[in-house]
C-alpha cells in the first residue's frame, strides 16, 4: 500500500461522505494547514485565502549594512520573544473566515496529511533492534486496516462505474476485505472484445466463452481499476469437487439450481486449537469448543444431512483429540453443539430467518455492546453505599494480594 496515495484516496472518501465536524477550532486548523500541508495542493482546493500564509523575511540588518550606512548603536539587551509574538511575525492570519465546505477541505487536507506521516514514520522492533518502516502499510498497525477499508469503500465505487461503462450487470455483488464474488451471466466473445477495447486491452487471445472466460474478463477489469491491489481468479470448474470456496464455506449449486454451503478450512489454516492443560477454565474451554462446532453446523446447509455433518464434527473431534481432551469431554461437547443446533433450527418454526441479514447483525451487536463501556457505572449496591466514578483493572496476584491492597488504599483514600 502507498501511504501517499492511500491518504489522498482517504481524502476524497471524507469530503463524500455526509459525516459531520463538530466543535473544530477553524483558526487552529488554518494554521495547521497553513503550515505543513503541500502549497500546491492548498491552492488546488481554493483555500489561500482561509489559511495562515507564511510572512516573507525582511532582510536582517547586519554589521556590513551599519557600516556602509555610517551608522553606530549602543548594544542592547534582546527581549526575548514569546511564542504567541513569533507566531504573529512568521504567519500572517488568514483573509476570511472559512465556510462550511471549505472547514470540510481543511479538515481533509489535515487528515492527510497526519496519514502520510504517521504511516512514513512507524517504528518497529525486530531482532531487539528499533526500525523504521521503509514502505507500503505495516502489518499489525490499526491505521493500516482502517486504511485499507476506506481505500477499499473508493475501489467499489470505482469498479461499479467501470462494469456500468462497458455495460456489465452483476447479478450479486459481495465483498468482504480483499475477497469479492461475483455472479453473473456469462459474457459472449463479441461483448468481451468490445469491453477490451474500450479498456485499451486488444490483441489479446479470445477463448471460448464460458465461466473460466468471463471470472477472468471481470479480474482483468478489476486489476485495470488501481495497481495498489492485485486479484486472483477462482470459479467451482477449478475445483475437484466443483465447489467454490468462499472464506469459510464452499457452494455450489444442485439439481435443482439451488445454492448449496458447506463447512470449509484452507489447508493452510493451523489445525491447532486451544489446548486441554491451557491456562483457561474449563468451563471457557467448553464454550470455546462448543460454539466452534456450532460454527461448522451452521455453516452446513440442513439438506446435506447429518452425514455430512457429522463428518465435519468427527474432523474437528480428532483435532480436539490431538490437543489433550480426553473421549468424555468430546462427547459432551457434541452433545451440548447439538442441542444448541436444535434451538438454532427452532428459529424456524417461529417464522424467524436462520441466518441474520448485515442489518440485524449491526443492532444485535448495537445491543450487546451498549453497556460495554458504562457497566461500572450502574449501582448493583445498596442505597447507602458509594456511587462509583471511575474504573481500575488489576493484574491478577497469587492470593489476590494486589487486589487487597489496592482495595486498602481505596478506603483508606476515600476514592469511588
Amino acid at each position: 500500500m502507498d501511504p501517499v496515495r492511500a491518504a489522498n484516496i482517504a481524502k476524497k472518501m471524507w469530503l463524500k461522505s455526509s459525516l459531520k465536524l463538530e466543535n473544530v477550532n477553524t483558526e487552529m486548523l488554518a494554521k495547521y494547514v497553513g503550515k505543513f500541508c503541500d502549497k500546491s495542493k492548498i491552492r488546488e482546493e481554493n483555500l489561500d485565502e482561509v489559511v495562515f500564509a507564511k510572512i516573507a523575511k525582511k532582510k536582517k540588518f547586519t554589521k556590513k549594512i551599519a557600516n556602509k550606512f555610517k551608522t553606530y548603536t549602543k548594544k542592547s539587551k534582546k527581549h526575548k520573544k514569546t511564542k504567541e509574538e513569533i507566531e504573529k511575525e512568521n504567519w500572517a492570519p488568514p483573509l476570511r473566515p472559512p465556510t462550511k465546505l471549505e472547514v470540510r477541505k481543511l479538515f481533509g487536507l489535515a487528515f492527510e496529511r497526519l496519514i502520510v506521516v504517521s504511516m512514513k514514520n512507524h517504528i518497529y522492533q525486530f531482532e531487539n533492534q528499533n526500525r523504521l518502516q521503509n514502505e507500503g502499510g505495516a502489518t499489525g498497525l490499526v491505521e493500516t486496516g482502517e486504511l485499507a477499508d476506506v481505500y477499499m469503500l473508493w475501489w467499489d465505487d470505482e469498479y461499479m462505474k467501470l462494469l456500468e461503462s462497458v455495460q456489465v450487470v452483476l447479478d450479486v455483488y459481495g465483498r468482504f476485505k480483499d475477497d469479492i464474488n461475483n455472479i453473473c451471466e456469462e459474457i459472449s466473445t463479441k461483448k468481451a472484445i468490445k469491453i477490451l477495447e474500450l479498456n485499451c486491452m486488444r490483441g489479446q487471445a479470445m477463448p471460448e466463452a464460458d465461466a473460466n472466460f468471463t471470472a477472468n474478463l471481470l479480474c482483468k477489469l478489476a486489476n485495470s481499476v488501481d495497481d495498489m491491489i492485485t486479484f486472483t481468479v477462482d470459479t467451482p470448474d477449478l475445483n475437484q469437487d466443483s465447489k467454490l470456496p468462499m472464506l469459510d464455506i464452499k457452494v455450489h449449486l444442485d439439481q435443482e439450481n439451488m445454492l448449496i454451503h458447506e463447512f470449509y478450512e484452507k489447508s493452510t489454516k493451523s489445525k491447532n486449537i486451544v489446548l486441554a492443560n491451557s491456562a483457561h477454565s474449563w468451563p471457557r474451554k467448553r464454550n470455546i469448543h462448543t460454539q466452534e462446532c456450532l460454527r461448522i453446523l451452521k455453516n452446513t446447509s440442513v439438506c446435506l444431512g447429518e452425514e455430512i455433518q457429522n463428518m465435519h464434527l468427527s474432523r474437528y473431534m480428532l483435532k480436539m483429540k490431538m490437543a489433550g481432551y480426553n473421549s468424555r469431554f468430546r462427547g459432551e461437547i457434541v452433545k451440548s453443539t447439538k442441542n444448541a443446533y436444535k434451538i438454532w433450527l427452532g428459529r424456524k418454526k417461529n417464522g424467524q430467518f436462520l441466518y441474520r441479514n448485515r442489518e440485524e447483525m449491526v443492532k444485535d451487536k448495537k445491543l450487546k455492546n451498549r453497556d460495554s463501556h458504562t457497566w461500572w457505572q450502574k449501582s448493583h449496591c445498596k442505597e447507602n453505599e458509594k456511587q462509583f466514578t471511575s474504573i481500575l483493572f488489576v493484574p491478577p496476584h497469587p492470593q489476590g494480594g494486589v487486589g487487597k491492597n489496592v482495595e486498602e488504599e481505596r478506603n483508606r483514600t476515600e476514592l469511588k
